[in-house]
């Protein structure tokens, strides 16, 4: 069994997180360069046109902190997607009560709801933190 570092490692260079975008592979460098990580974010967030929203500024401008517990958590939970079957389960169970949901794509569709999730819940502790009044203006909007 591996660490959960080399797992994440070998995440990074499959390129099974990849979502909208070819599958370039990445590698642990990512989490020690805060453009590399913003670069990601953008790539990965654009190609489904939300790097449009007013809400992206806000994330481009997160603490290198932040956007590293935020790729994180994403790739942490798209690890766990893939090697724990009742959690798969459970999340496809979910997503195929929404319209259009094949089930070969649920895999794609988790992929782009989990950093939507993740991104969120940075912004959420943001806010809760007290740094940034406007976000919940934005979110309210």
């Amino acid at each position: 069994m591996d660490s959960l570092y080399d797992e994440i490692k070998q995440l990074l260079c499959n390129g099974e997180w990849a979502y909208y975008i070819c599958k370039e592979p990445l590698d642990m460098n990512i989490f020690s360069n805060e453009e590399k990580i913003k670069s990601f974010l953008s790539l990965y967030l654009g190609k489904g046109e939300k790097t449009k929203l007013p809400i992206f500024d806000y994330i481009r401008n997160l603490s290198t902190k932040r956007l590293q517990h935020t790729l994180s958590c994403f790739l942490l939970g798209t690890l766990l997607y893939i090697k724990c079957n009742v959690i798969a389960s459970e999340i496809d169970a979910e997503l195929t009560k929404y319209p259009n949901n094949i089930k070969e794509l649920l895999f794609e569709r988790f992929k782009y709801v989990w950093m939507l999730t993740c991104i969120f819940m940075t912004l959420d502790i943001v806010l809760k933190m007290g740094k940034s009044n406007s976000i919940g203006m934005i979110l309210i909007l």
